[in-house]
């Protein structure tokens, strides 16, 4: 659980598999105010239906009181495991899930082979 302007955060990590809407509805009925969204399962959705469908998941998290507050574009701290399964998301998509999604955040992590975490939030 993060801190928001909004109130109480839910990451998208804490339930990666679980589709958008059963996420939406976990952050609603455990209190949360706003949930991330991770940018591969948005540029899915703009591929298949365009801003037509970003704007109804939009509304979706309206409907149960959760604000979509910060896309996760970057999730390269991700197990090798995991990471295999996602692609990168090209930034002029990124730039139109923010922006269709009303999403003013973004959250990147990174592991350069430091042996730590990068942080950059915008």
């Amino acid at each position: 659980m993060a801190s928001c302007r909004f109130g109480t955060l839910l990451w998208t990590v804490g339930l990666l598999g679980y589709p958008f809407r059963d996420r939406v509805r976990a952050a609603a009925e455990h209190g949360y105010h706003a949930m991330s969204a991770n940018a591969w399962e948005l540029e899915e959705v703009l591929n298949r239906t365009g801003v037509r469908g970003l704007r109804e998941m939009r509304r979706y998290a309206d409907d149960h009181g959760v604000r979509l507050e910060v896309l996760e574009p970057v999730m390269a701290w991700l197990p090798p495991t995991a990471l295999a399964t996602l692609r990168r998301v090209e930034l002029d998509k990124i730039e139109t899930i923010g922006v269709e999604m009303g999403i003013g955040s973004m959250l990147a992590i990174a592991n350069r082979g430091t042996g730590r975490l990068i942080h950059a939030v915008w």
